[in-house]
């Protein structure tokens, strides 16, 4: 095989990799496939109310008190297209932002599913998980 033809052989091999790697990746469901339960955003929705609704104010507030509203339009438009871990892990880590990093996991997942169901995503039967792995593999689109 001349150096060409090798060449090409193995840059096309290298691509193929590529592409594989970035499908597996890429989040294979949708925040509009049922990934919580009504059940989940419910106990979400009262921590959410402890933990941050004195900043965020409530998912139906038109204002928000001093950060952005979790429950419209903005969050919406900053969150399309990146994954459910990607807001897993900010929450889980920086919030609330006065005792960042004291949510567990679970507590994490279920503020997430009281966002997700406030933003009109729709419930199903299994309740969001509550580590990163599986919610990277979740898109938020609306």
């Amino acid at each position: 095989m001349n150096r060409v033809a090798l060449a090409a052989a193995v840059l096309g091999a290298a691509g193929m990799g590529i592409t594989a790697l970035a499908a597996a990746q890429a989040p294979s469901r949708s925040v509009q496939d049922g990934v919580y339960t009504v059940a989940q955003a419910t106990r979400g929705g009262a921590l959410y109310e402890d933990k941050c609704a004195s900043c965020h104010g409530a998912t139906t507030d038109i204002t928000p008190g001093m950060a952005p509203l979790l429950g419209d339009y903005v969050f919406q438009d900053t969150w399309k297209g990146r994954s459910v871990g990607d807001l897993f892990e900010r929450i889980l880590n920086t919030m609330p932002q006065s005792a960042p990093g004291t949510l567990s996991p679970q507590e994490t997942a279920e503020i997430i599913a009281h966002i997700l169901s406030a933003n009109r995503a729709p419930a199903g039967d299994v309740t969001l998980a509550d580590a990163v792995a599986p919610l990277k593999q979740i898109q938020m689109s609306w």
